[in-house]
């Protein structure tokens, strides 16, 4: 991240809050900013699980005085820059929105809402504020592979594209030390599930490639008592490009023997 980016003119390290400090900061995060300390130093977060912060602080060095249990308190005390957002699904909007209007960069995790609405509302947040960058992280959107492909598409040196199949299936529990151990992913409170979550990726990689969906028929299941939404759904597509194409992702409780899970064009 080059703080000329952020603020042109600036040569100094980008001064960086945390809002949220959980598994998403601990195994994606902060072992990318750590790597970006001549860029981007953490001053302040904010995290009420005292876990949580006392596994930050300690990865961080940050004093106990760079805390807030609340971070709207955060937000209006401490001198920072910009904000990393890590938080549940259906808190995000309100506080992108409440970083913002404290005049602050904002780094969200994906997606931008838990329905179509809340992701209109993420739009109209940005145009508000022109002069602060709002950055929604989806980081398929960004992998060199993916970029080589659709390079290749566009360039025609595999032809043009007629069909696409993507089938992605396994068994999906709450299991220690891993995303699937987040309560609010249990009982999430939006309508999507584990797709809205971690298919989104994958919702980013077609589109990267293919462009803009012109047709969706969907067919959901509810197969997976120990996580909340439907467990599997099957999508036909349409791509404004003229490619048609299937996408399947299934994920019961049940034990789901070892499957291909590679994207075919």
């Amino acid at each position: 991240m080059d703080p000329n980016i952020i603020a042109p003119g600036r040569h100094e390290p980008l001064r960086t809050g945390a809002i949220g400090t959980g598994l998403a900061m601990e195994r994606l995060h902060w072992p990318a900013l750590s790597r970006l300390r001549h860029h981007v130093i953490p001053v302040a977060f904010a995290e009420p699980n005292g876990g949580s912060a006392a596994r930050f602080q300690s990865e961080t060095g940050l004093p106990g005085s760079a805390r807030y249990a609340d971070y709207r308190q955060m937000l209006e005390s401490a001198d920072i820059d910009a904000v990393v957002i890590l938080l549940p699904i259906p808190m995000l909007f309100d506080a992108a929105k409440a970083s913002l209007e404290a005049g602050k960069h904002v780094f969200c995790e994906k997606p931008p809402g838990g329905d179509l609405d809340r992701a209109r509302e993420f739009l109209e947040l940005e145009r508000a504020h022109p002069d602060r960058i709002l950055f929604v992280a989806e980081n398929f959107f960004y992998r060199d592979d993916l970029r080589l492909a659709r390079l290749h598409l566009d360039q025609g040196v595999i032809g043009r594209v007629h069909t696409m199949s993507w089938r992605i299936s396994g068994q999906y529990v709450p299991s220690a030390g891993t995303f699937s151990s987040t309560p609010w992913r249990h009982q999430p409170g939006y309508r999507g599930g584990t797709h809205l979550d971690g298919d989104i990726h994958m919702m980013a990689a077609m589109r990267l490639l293919l462009g803009d969906v012109a047709k969706v028929h969907g067919l959901v299941q509810h197969a997976n008592s120990l996580m909340g939404g439907p467990s599997t759904f099957v999508l036909n597509l349409e791509f404004a490009n003229g490619t048609v194409g299937n996408y399947s992702a299934i994920h019961p409780e049940i034990v789901v023997p070892p499957d291909d899970s590679r994207l075919r064009l």
